[in-house]
């Protein structure tokens, strides 16, 4: 499946602080060709993102100690990672420039990022007869991208959506 170009950078817009970071991934991941390697480097960036945003103190303070809906002590909005998260993954994409979507694990970080271009393909590469049943078994094995997939589809579900 062929992976467009973004209309749109991610990159260019980011600061100069978030560049590095960008910068210093996509030469990680660059080191490391093979996208089953790569996804579990792109789950610490992650993690990284979501313990740096703790520290920074983009937490919600009002909410600080008590639990959120799912039973999870209350922080910083999920919308609010969710939403760096699918920058900075869509800016590291974005500086890979690959041309082509081989894998399950690509397709899987394809679907986190920013770029509509990025959502295209992955979307487009799960249409090809068994390659859904490849991402699921990947989802599958990595509970940690599950929860991630998870908060996404919850930021971005439409709420009439919703069953009730």
């Amino acid at each position: 499946m062929r992976i467009a170009a973004p209309a749109e950078t991610a990159y260019e817009t980011a600061p100069q602080d978030a560049r590095d970071l960008i910068d210093q991934m996509v030469e990680t991941l660059n080191a490391v060709p093979e996208w089953p390697a790569r996804s579990a480097l792109l789950l610490e960036m992650i993690d990284a993102l979501d313990i740096a945003m703790t520290a920074d103190g983009i937490e919600d303070d009002e909410d600080e100690g008590e639990e959120d809906e799912d039973g999870d002590e209350a922080g910083y909005a999920d919308d609010d990672f969710a939403e760096m998260m699918t920058f900075y993954v869509g800016a590291v994409l974005e500086r890979l420039g690959e041309a082509e979507m081989h894998e399950p694990e690509q397709a899987a970080f394809y679907m986190l990022s920013c770029h509509p271009e990025h959502l295209d393909a992955a979307q487009g590469w799960l249409g090809t007869p068994g390659n859904a049943e490849a991402f699921e078994s990947f989802v599958d094995a990595n509970p940690d991208y599950a929860a991630v997939l998870d908060m996404i589809e919850d930021l971005y579900l439409d709420p009439d959506e919703i069953d009730e």
